[in-house]
């Protein structure tokens, strides 16, 4: 063990998910008062060297679109990018952190079925997506 800096979030603002990759940790915020539509990621590098530094980017959403509620879906990420899902309409979302100081948020799959529970494991470039009672699918993704 050894110790690591610390950084605060915002009032009102809590960690849903978190997973980690190259040197980075991927964070999914959820809002407790509700009265933002985004949703928004947060990549946190710097753990080995004990310097954190964090950039962050929201994913907006529009009236009745990609519905996506920190807790209650998955993300998972390997290297320097991390994968996730919306709920309605079901996308799987990647975020590229490869320049963890400006990360990119891409939409890269729309799934047939609008489910809410998108579980989503990645493994290399390829993506596996429990999609509840709509059984699973595979995605690839660009390398």
């Amino acid at each position: 063990y050894h110790d690591v800096d610390s950084s605060a979030i915002a009032d009102g603002l809590y960690v849903g998910d978190v997973t980690h990759g190259a040197d980075r940790t991927f964070l999914a915020m959820g809002c407790y008062d509700y009265t933002t539509s985004d949703v928004l990621f947060e990549v946190v590098t710097g753990l080995s060297s004990g310097k954190l530094a964090r950039a962050s980017i929201s994913l907006k959403q529009d009236a009745g679109s990609y519905y996506y509620y920190p807790g209650h879906a998955s993300i998972d990420a390997e290297g320097t990018r991390a994968v996730f899902a919306t709920g309605y309409p079901s996308a799987l979302f990647v975020l590229d952190a490869a320049n963890p100081t400006s990360p990119s948020l891409t939409q890269v799959h729309t799934f047939s079925s609008n489910t809410y529970d998108v579980g989503v494991e990645l493994d290399g470039n390829e993506v596996l997506c429990s999609l509840g009672s709509y059984g699973v699918e595979a995605v690839e993704l660009a390398p």
